[in-house]
């Protein structure tokens, strides 16, 4: 399922909190660089000890599992400089704020996933190629076995607050370390194989491990490409005209669209208003539509509202500018 798609759905009601929606985000980004900067130093450590451990026995499964690790720092380092960057107001430049960046260091993550597969891959490739054994078959089960708890722990503690704050990018880092913990597991099992007299079992489980890396990939993928090509679920859509459709005066509700800028909801809307309703009484029904709005979702930084007037075809109120979309 496509964690995504579970943003601004919960069936549970908000309540009446009048947080804004950009103090939720920047605490939201505050938390998420906390969970990084837990789990970085303690891949760190991992990957080092499992490097040192790689360079005495010469493990293909050993090796694929540091480089997880260090790739995993790596990316948590884009991920703390793309929360870093969401903190920051809307300006000239982005006038729509910052979040986009958490969708692209979440993509970035996906591309260093498949990366690392393909680098692993090859890797065992050419240990099965060259005949290459592992030697210190302890060493690096015991190796083997620090880097899956550790990334575990760590893989825990990003899902689970990525899910809290509703960061696609912050649940991919989280998967990604669990395709480290997954390596450090089929390292173990291909060492044991070695032990038993199997010599080909250590590349052969680096091969395993690379495939089992592509599927977390795609999956990781997913919630990321969703936000990045602005799809939502169908039910967000149903529930924004359900509120906004409560507000006095307000006849229908039509064109509603919405998107996600990585934790940031943007929607827009057209609503019909009697027609001979003052401008005043009308600018005031759509402030209390997009109050609605925001209401219903507390991740909202923008709601656009359109008024219509009542009673009448909508094509009729906009001929002045519809052969313009019609080209379009």
């Amino acid at each position: 399922m496509n964690p995504n798609d579970n943003r601004g759905v919960s069936s549970e009601g908000h309540g009446h909190s009048h947080a804004s929606a950009g103090e939720l985000l920047r605490e939201g980004s505050a938390a998420g660089i906390r969970a990084l900067r837990i789990s970085a130093i303690g891949l760190l450590i991992t990957s080092a000890v499992q490097f040192t451990v790689v360079a005495i026995g010469g493990s293909v499964g050993l090796f694929a599992d540091a480089l997880h690790n260090l790739g995993d720092v790596l990316t948590s380092a884009v991920l703390w400089v793309a929360l870093i960057a969401t903190r920051r107001a809307a300006d000239h430049r982005y006038t729509f704020g910052y979040q986009r960046f958490e969708d692209l260091a979440g993509l970035g993550i996906v591309i260093a996933i498949f990366g690392s597969a393909a680098l692993a891959g090859v890797f065992a490739v050419m240990h099965l190629v060259n005949h290459t054994v592992p030697t210190h078959l302890a060493l690096g089960m015991a190796a083997g076995g620090v880097g899956f708890i550790g990334n575990e722990i760590v893989a825990q503690v990003k899902v689970r607050q990525g899910r809290k704050i509703g960061s696609a990018a912050l649940i991919a880092e989280g998967q990604h370390s669990r395709v480290d913990g997954l390596a450090s597991l089929t390292a173990i099992a291909g060492l044991i194989g070695v032990a038993v007299g199997w010599d080909q079992a250590d590349p052969i489980a680096g091969l395993i491990l690379a495939g089992v890396i592509v599927a977390v990939g795609v999956q990781a993928a997913f919630p990321i490409i969703s936000t990045l090509t602005d799809k939502v679920d169908p039910e967000l859509i149903h529930r924004i005209e359900h509120a906004v459709e409560g507000v006095e005066d307000i006849a229908g509700v039509h064109d509603v669209r919405a998107r996600w800028a990585g934790r940031a909801l943007y929607v827009v809307l057209n609503v019909s208003l009697p027609p001979d309703m003052p401008l005043a009484d009308a600018h005031q029904r759509t402030e209390e539509a997009r109050h609605a709005v925001i209401h219903e979702f507390p991740e909202v930084v923008q709601v656009d509202i359109h008024a219509d007037p009542a009673g009448a075809d909508h094509a009729e109120f906009h001929q002045e500018t519809a052969h313009h979309f019609e080209r379009s």
